[in-house]
């Protein structure tokens, strides 16, 4: 478990210590070691399904039997702070643009007056293809019987993927705020790059979830959670360079004022480049930043029986 401390003037945050790297060769999978108690990131596992997909064209975003062209509509989600990006009436709206516009938000940095988009949609057929083809994807499939052919397998986790997975395009600069899944999850990383910031489920009662009435209980009331964590974290890195930057101090300063128990956290980060992945445990809180335009993949898979049996209070509700 992290626990690394800033010092000096640094505002008292643990710094987050780097998501460990899956060490294996072969048989790729999730170790067990893992599962239910800490992140992973696979780097460079998915540079296969990144080159089927670029360049980046409308049929990444649709699953149609007829080409799209650059005037399908997509959906896309507005936050009204144009930074974070909660799938809840309260703090976004829906509205269709052209695949068009979304690909253009995703050729270059907005600058902070453009409106950012969010794009989440069903993973397209040929895109499940390109993922069954990771060791990484067949590990998590469904387990097979003395009746289940290697074919019907493949159909059964095909389906799975085209069903429960998403695709996420993302501007630059858009955050999705901390908040938690009640499953399993992978995020394939195909374009740009995404920082997460996570912190784990017996922190939970430090990270101030909503209570169902001020937003959606998997929901962190937190904003700015991934800043303040940045700067403590190059505070840990430069402990002997003078800080002059005061608007920072201030600023985790008065989210500390505001959350003082985000204080007793002890987070993780880690960035993704095309082709990584990153796993994340049922229950674990994380922050996810888009530092740069973005497309990634996210694959969801149930929890046990056991492990539903297992779970903790907040996840019950």
């Amino acid at each position: 478990m992290p626990t690394t401390t800033t010092r000096g003037r640094a505002p008292k945050l643990h710094a987050p210590v780097p998501v460990p790297v899956y060490q294996g060769t072969n048989d790729v999978r999730i170790p067990r070691a893992n599962v239910n108690t800490c992140p992973l990131v696979f780097r460079g596992l998915f540079h296969a399904v990144v080159d089927a997909v670029h360049p980046l064209g409308a049929s990444l975003f649709t699953d149609t039997n007829n080409p799209p062209s650059s005037a399908t509509p997509v959906s896309v989600l507005r936050a009204n702070d144009n930074i974070h990006f909660l799938d809840n009436d309260g703090f976004a709206t829906r509205q269709d643009v052209s695949i068009e516009t979304l690909l253009s938000a995703l050729d270059t940095a907005p600058p902070p007056a453009q409106q950012r988009l969010y794009h989440r949609a069903p993973v397209p057929a040929q895109l499940a293809t390109a993922l069954l083809s990771s060791p990484l994807i067949a590990s998590i499939s469904p387990p097979a019987t003395t009746t289940t052919t290697t074919t019907t397998t493949t159909m059964m986790m095909h389906h799975h993927l085209t069903s429960l997975a998403r695709i996420w395009a993302s501007s630059a600069g858009s955050i999705t705020p901390l908040h938690y899944d009640k499953c399993h999850g992978l995020l394939v990383q195909l374009h740009g790059r995404k920082r997460f910031l996570i912190i784990p489920r017996d922190d939970a009662r430090n990270c101030y979830l909503h209570n169902g009435i001020t937003g959606p209980t998997h929901a962190s009331r937190v904003r700015g959670a991934d800043r303040a964590f940045m700067k403590a974290k190059a505070c840990r890195d430069n402990p002997d360079v003078e800080d002059d930057d005061d608007d920072d101090d201030e600023e985790t300063s008065d989210l500390l004022a505001s959350f003082p128990l985000l204080a007793a956290t002890r987070p993780w980060m880690v960035t993704l480049e095309p082709g990584d992945c990153v796993y994340t445990p049922p229950g674990f809180l994380h922050e996810v930043t888009s530092i740069s335009a973005s497309v990634s993949v996210t694959i969801p898979y149930d929890m046990t029986e056991a492990e539903l049996d297992d779970r903790p209070a907040f996840m019950k509700f």
